[in-house]
């Protein structure tokens, strides 16, 4: 109990500092880490609910390996609802994100797939783009360059990450997401000049099960 104490309050400083420290050129880092954070809908046994995208968790002792087809689905359909249905600028730069280039090239504008169509084959080629150009250069690194909440994985598309930090999830979840819903939306008023955005952010919380 001590140990996870300890951790926890690691963890806690580690987000503290994010939310209140940090500067944000994007929305990638907090978008990043909300798709990240239904990895508390985790069971061991999965004899409860199965996350969508649960095979792509892999355990191995006390520690959980995260394939990134995870994440991509997720921050996929957050960025598919923003430039989409929300038309969301995500850059003061005229050629706006690169995540939105990238969408951009899937349709002129069509419909929100939903969790369970992202993980079929049919977007797989679009989750290995978003993937290899956005969440990669764009996220993985800069988020965490020492490692104190995931490691990264070289020779595969993977993170790896400690049970504790699904434990300290679970326990938080919704003051993180919370948190991480305003950052996105302080973020997005400075660029969009549009009403309620707060509930646009807040309205793009994918169903994990």
């Amino acid at each position: 109990m001590d140990t996870y104490r300890n951790l926890e309050q690691n963890y806690l400083r580690r987000f503290n500092s994010f939310f209140n420290n940090e500067k944000l050129s994007s929305t990638y880092k907090p978008v990043f880490l909300k798709a990240l954070l239904d990895i508390s809908d985790y069971d061991d046994d999965f004899t409860g609910r199965k996350p969508i995208g649960h095979q792509w968790i892999e355990k191995n002792g006390e520690q959980l390996r995260v394939d990134l087809n995870f994440i991509a689905i997720r921050y996929i359909k957050y960025y598919w609802e923003f430039l989409f249905k929300f038309k969301l600028r995500q850059s003061h730069n005229p050629l706006d994100a690169n995540i939105n280039a990238i969408l951009s090239n899937v349709n002129n504008e069509p419909k929100t797939p939903s969790l369970e169509q992202l993980v079929t084959n049919e977007f797989q080629k679009l989750r290995k783009e978003v993937i290899n150009k956005s969440i990669k250069p764009e996220v993985l690194f800069h988020l965490d360059p020492i490692g104190d909440l995931y490691k990264r994985n070289e020779r595969s598309d993977s993170i790896t990450i400690d049970k504790p930090l699904v434990d300290f999830f679970i326990n938080h979840r919704g003051i993180l997401l919370w948190a991480l819903n305003f950052m996105i939306t302080h973020y997005l008023e400075k660029i969009n000049f549009v009403p309620r955005i707060a509930e646009k952010v807040a309205g793009s919380n994918p169903r994990t099960h």
